[in-house]
């Protein structure tokens, strides 16, 4: 992914945050029903949300899922720099 991703745009779905720490961008995406209909909505995570849904997706908000989360960020950051 990550050499396709130097000439190209992916657009990658995960759940995982050891797969989430390598992108570039992060954006939720949610639905919620409202009458018959079905809403998806798109927001774009700056610096501190990526952290708290990554986070979220280790475990839950606690301290050690935070802190584990940036640590995966760091870690990740410093291998696309090879």
């Amino acid at each position: 992914l990550r050499e396709l991703g130097a000439h190209h745009q992916v657009i990658c779905i995960s759940h995982l945050a050891q797969i989430a720490a390598f992108s570039d961008t992060h954006l939720s995406v949610t639905k919620e029903v409202v009458g018959d209909r079905t809403m998806a909505r798109v927001v774009e995570l700056g610096a501190d949300e990526r952290v708290v849904e990554m986070a979220q997706m280790i475990g839950g908000p606690s301290d050690a899922s935070v802190a584990a989360a940036r640590e995966l960020i760091a870690s990740a950051g410093s291998g696309q720099q090879q």
